[in-house]
């Protein structure tokens, strides 16, 4: 998928949370799968989240949880190698979901989305072994 069909299918896919993506996208393909998991899940819980909170209201509980609304995505890039997912008005849930993808993002290739670790060698990048090779060869 390229670039472009990438941020068109986020933007069409989940619209709430990147209507406004005035910063942007900079990552490299490997990495897509990784966005699209965490937008899901985040999604989803916002989703239940109010889901449950409309039946709490239906039900006439006394407390009723809060409105959740969702994130508004700033920027999603690469620094140090690793994925940032910068994202405005969440919740501890969503901080939790988004921390796990920046720590899985240094196990998978950037530009492939396979096994891959972080390299420093010179740049840092998190690359599979084969385009670890063809980023420094021998």
């Amino acid at each position: 998928m390229t670039f472009d069909n990438f941020e068109k299918y986020l933007k069409e896919t989940y619209p709430k949370m990147y209507d406004d993506v005035y910063c942007g996208v900079y990552i490299d393909e490997g990495w897509y799968h990784l966005i699209d998991m965490v937008s899901e899940i985040i999604h989803n819980h916002v989703k239940s989240s109010n889901n449950a909170r409309q039946y709490y209201i239906e039900k006439q509980y006394e407390k009723i949880p809060d409105e959740v609304e969702y994130p508004k995505v700033v920027q999603i890039k690469e620094k140090y190698g690793m994925l940032r997912f910068y994202a405005d008005n969440t919740d501890k849930y969503m901080d939790g979901v988004i921390d796990m993808a920046e720590k899985m993002s240094c196990h998978i290739c950037e530009v492939c989305g396979a096994k891959g670790e972080l390299r420093t060698t010179g740049w840092w990048k998190t690359l599979c072994d084969e385009h670890y090779v063809q980023h420094h060869p021998v």
